[in-house]
């Protein structure tokens, strides 16, 4: 006897809004990611004229002394500090209204800092390990 019914779900629709808003941010962040990503051939060149650290490749990162990737390490992360202070004063005379695009530049601020902080150490960032 209940063998031939069908089921019968119950759809909520979203609003529109809400369901644009959702597909509008996922867009925007899958897009927007690989403008953040950091490029290992221009860090490494960096690191060589800044700061004086030539290596043919991020793997040998482990020839170059700790204490000397430590001084290193402080002076980007130093940097990254000023930047997001800088950025911060500018969005901070907004006000309220411009929390969104604050928020994007800190984390922006802070995502190519940590890829930095990995090549410095010698980790690459895509690697699968």
């Amino acid at each position: 006897m209940l063998e031939g019914r069908r089921e019968i779900r119950v759809v909520k629709k979203r609003p529109f809004s809400s369901n644009l808003a959702g597909r509008l941010i996922r867009f925007s962040t899958l897009r927007s990611l690989p403008a953040v990503e950091v490029d290992p051939e221009a860090f490494r060149k960096e690191l060589a004229e800044k700061h004086g650290v030539w290596v043919p490749t991020f793997e040998r990162m482990g020839d170059v002394p700790l204490e000397r990737l430590d001084a290193i390490a402080g002076r980007l992360i130093r940097h990254a500090s000023q930047l997001a202070l800088a950025e911060g004063v500018g969005f901070g005379i907004g006000g309220f209204l411009t929390v969104v695009p604050d928020t994007s530049l800190l984390v922006i601020i802070t995502l190519r800092l940590i890829q930095r902080l990995s090549l410095l150490y010698g980790l690459r960032v895509h690697d699968p390990d």
